[in-house]
Formats: structure tokens, C-alpha cells, sequence
């Protein structure tokens, strides 16, 4: 497997889209006002995954963190949010602003860019470089951003079930990247 493509998969399974479409969606809300968020949240989240690869060699020198250790402290923050999906695939939908206000937040943050896609950025970022973690997290998030517009009470238990399969996949990476960090110290 080419390296973009292992990191676009740890993208998918750190964003669940899902998840998130389930989280983001509301039987009352226009199409329109879906896909005015979902793009304001799009743009949010790639912005803040861009400068957080941008931005992860000098912070994690700044905290003066060895990336081999962030990759176990990535690791962690991972696995806890994989196995949170896996026992529970429905985050907790959050009050939603129509609008872009909406796609600000919850949909930009915390949806979108939650915890393990914010440390999956940083820790890759640092080892992969920023472009290369850039370019494997935009299709993930993209999709995500897209499957907010969808109908999700059409599939209900698909995205259930995809959300929990998905998170299964977020285990089994946060523990490769925590085997991996102890490995390398």
C-alpha cells in the first residue's frame, strides 16, 4: 500500500464520516442550509488540518516532545476515540446554526476536526510532511462534509454500522502508531 493511501486511510477511519453525517444531520434543515455549513465546515477543518501539519515540527519542538513520543501520546488520543465509536457510533448531535454558522461549529469543530484527526495531523504531519498529510486528509474530510447534506434516516443502521466499522479501523492504527512510537524510542 503507497504511503498516501495508508494515510488517507487513517484519515477516514480518524474523521468517520459517518459518524459525522449521523451526528450533523437534522430532518429539519434545507438542503441548502446543509451545504452552506457543510462547506464552512469543510473549509474550517481542512484550514486547521493544513496548519496543524504545517505547524507540528515546530510544536512539537516547542513543547519539546520527541515525535516518536507524540506518536504514542497520538496513539492514545486515537484509540480512545475509535473505541468510543466502536461502543457508540452516534456522537451526540449538538445544537446546529443554519448556515455557515453551523458549519463553524459543531460541524468545522468538533465534528469534522475532532481529537484524532487533530493529533493524526500533528503526528504525521511531523513524520510525512504536510503536503502528503494535507493530501491524504481532504478526501476524508470532504466526504464527511458531504454525507452532512445527505438523508441519513434513509440509513440509519448502514452508517451505524459503517461508523463502528470504521472506528474498529481507528484501534487497530492507534495501536500500530503506539507499537510503532515505543518501537522507535
Amino acid at each position: 500500500m503507497s504511503d498516501w493511501l495508508r494515510l488517507a486511510v487513517v484519515f477516514l477511519a480518524a474523521v468517520n464520516p459517518a459518524a459525522v453525517a449521523l451526528a450533523a444531520w437534522a430532518p429539519s434543515r434545507p438542503r441548502a442550509r446543509a451545504a452552506e455549513a457543510g462547506v464552512t465546515g469543510l473549509a474550517v477543518a481542512a484550514a486547521l488540518v493544513l496548519a496543524a501539519a504545517l505547524g507540528a515540527n515546530r510544536l512539537l519542538d516547542a513543547l519539546d516532545i520527541a515525535p516518536e513520543t507524540f506518536r504514542i501520546a497520538a496513539g492514545l488520543v486515537m484509540l480512545t476515540a475509535g473505541a468510543y465509536a466502536v461502543a457508540r457510533a452516534r456522537v451526540a448531535a449538538a445544537a446546529f446554526e443554519d448556515g455557515w454558522k453551523g458549519g463553524i461549529s459543531p460541524l468545522g469543530l468538533p465534528l469534522l476536526l475532532g481529537p484524532a484527526v487533530a493529533v493524526a495531523a500533528l503526528s504525521y504531519g511531523a513524520d510525512e510532511g504536510a503536503a502528503k498529510t494535507f493530501a491524504a486528509a481532504l478526501p476524508a474530510l470532504a466526504l464527511a462534509a458531504a454525507l452532512t447534506v445527505a438523508r441519513p434516516h434513509r440509513w440509519t443502521a448502514l452508517a451505524d454500522g459503517v461508523a463502528r466499522l470504521l472506528g474498529a479501523g481507528l484501534v487497530a492504527v492507534a495501536a500500530g502508531l503506539i507499537v510503532e512510537g515505543v518501537r522507535d524510542i
